[in-house]
């Protein structure tokens, strides 16, 4: 196998924030650039009932646009007081249901006064490459906190403390989230095939 096989690789995304997430977890083993940094523009509708078909149709998209090897994740946050809610519908989660404040507000909302707060994080990875797809999940166990705290991060990281910490993802410092996310432990997993990979 060509060691350059995976050197360079597309993030099916328009989240730049993310991309950069992604690039400090794989500690330079792979460039990874945009489909907007190739020229492309980018955007695709997600429209799989799970987050395994969602980031094989973002990965699949960007791997036809480029023609070279291509990832894509979708994450969800499944709270065990809301039956799983907003799962596979995170992102979307207040425009779903209506709801004129963020996600973050609204999933308080959902929570206030209900004492059961658990919840996970759930990424999963679809790598798509001339041989096929190849998928890699990482779980991240927690609980949602009573008020939105910290600064950092993105997305529902202000309001999920992971468990072992008193701290929202938002205000742990980054080097301590990226050695716990979710997100770092698929894409371990996905550096590690690659590595096997380029290794026969």
């Amino acid at each position: 196998m060509n060691r350059e096989t995976f050197k360079k690789l597309v993030f099916a995304s328009a989240n730049k924030h993310k991309a950069e997430e992604i690039q400090s977890a794989l500690k330079g083993a792979a460039h990874i650039c945009l489909p907007s940094d190739l020229g492309h523009e980018f955007s695709v509708e997600e429209t799989g009932q799970s987050l395994r078909e969602n980031a094989a149709l973002k990965a699949e998209a960007a791997w036809n646009l480029t023609g070279l090897p291509s990832f894509a994740d979708d994450t969800g946050l499944f709270c065990d007081a809301l039956d799983g809610a907003p799962g596979v519908h995170t992102a979307r989660f207040a425009a779903m249901a209506h709801y004129p404040g963020s996600n973050n507000a609204l999933l308080l909302k959902r929570l206030k006064d209900v004492q059961v707060r658990s919840a996970r994080f759930e990424s999963v990875f679809c790598f798509r490459w001339d041989e096929g797809m190849v998928f890699f999940t990482g779980i991240l166990e927690g609980r949602i906190a009573g008020v939105a705290d910290g600064v950092g991060g993105f997305g529902y990281d202000p309001v999920f403390i992971p468990q072992g910490f008193q701290q929202t993802l938002a205000a742990l410092p980054m080097h301590v989230k990226l050695g716990i996310s979710h997100r770092t432990q698929a894409l371990r997993a996905m550096q590690a095939w690659m590595e096997a990979i380029q290794s026969l």
